[in-house]
C-alpha cells in the first residue's frame, strides 16, 4: 500500500480495509473449500456493497394494503409481462407507475443502501436463476442451464475464475490472488 499510489489517507485506508475486510476473506473461503467455489462479482450500474441483495431477493408478487380506519387506500402492485418486463405502481390507485421494466425494492430502495433505485428485472431473474439453482441442487449451473452462461468454479482456471454479474454476465480470470489478499492471507499478527 505504497502511500504514492493513493491520492488521500482516507482512499488509501479505504482499499486496506476492503483488502482485509472482504476480498482476503473471500480468497481464505475459496482456499479453504479447495477452490471448489464459485466466485461472483457483482458490476452492477453504480453498485455498492449490498446492492446485489434487491436482485437477488426481487420479486413480482403483488402487495395491496389498505386501511379500514381512514378514507385513503394506498396500493403496491408490480406485475410482469409475457415480455418478462416490469411495470410498478406505488400509491393511491390512481397513480402511474413506472413502466421502463424497472421496480423500487425496499429498504435503501431496490439498489440497496447507496445503491441505484432500480432492478433491472431481467438481470434480477437471471440472478435469482443462479441462486435457486444453487440452493435446490448445490449447483449454480444444475437448473435453467440453457437461459444463462455456464458458471465455471474458481479452480476451472490455472488463475481462478469468477462470472461477472452485469448487463451482459461474463466470466473473466480472478483476481482474488493479488498481492494484498497474498499479504492478508499471511495473518502476520498471529
Amino acid at each position: 500500500y505504497p502511500e504514492s499510489d493513493y491520492e488521500s489517507a482516507g482512499l488509501r485506508f479505504a482499499d486496506m480495509k476492503q483488502s482485509f475486510d472482504l476480498t482476503g476473506k473471500n480468497l481464505a473461503l475459496t482456499h479453504a473449500l479447495n477452490n471448489q467455489t464459485w466466485n461472483a462479482e457483482v458490476a452492477l450500474d453504480s453498485a455498492t456493497h449490498g446492492t446485489d441483495q434487491s436482485y437477488y431477493w426481487y420479486s413480482t408478487y403483488t402487495l395491496s394494503t389498505s386501511s379500514s380506519s381512514s378514507s385513503d387506500t394506498t396500493t403496491a402492485t408490480t406485475t410482469t409481462a409475457s415480455s418478462g418486463a416490469s411495470t410498478t405502481s406505488v400509491g393511491d390507485s390512481s397513480s402511474m407507475g413506472m413502466t421502463d421494466g424497472s421496480s423500487t425494492g425496499g429498504p435503501g430502495g431496490a439498489g440497496g443502501m447507496g445503491g441505484s433505485s432500480s432492478v433491472n428485472a431481467t438481470i434480477a431473474v437471471m440472478m435469482q436463476k443462479y441462486l435457486l439453482s444453487f440452493v435446490l441442487t448445490g449447483n449454480p449451473n444444475t437448473m435453467w442451464a440453457d437461459d444463462k452462461i455456464y458458471w465455471p468454479q474458481y479452480n476451472e482456471s490455472s488463475e481462478g475464475v469468477e462470472i461477472v454479474f452485469n448487463d451482459t454476465f461474463t466470466t473473466s480470470d480472478d483476481d482474488l490472488a493479488n498481492a494484498k489478499s497474498l499479504f492478508w492471507n499471511k495473518a502476520l499478527w498471529y
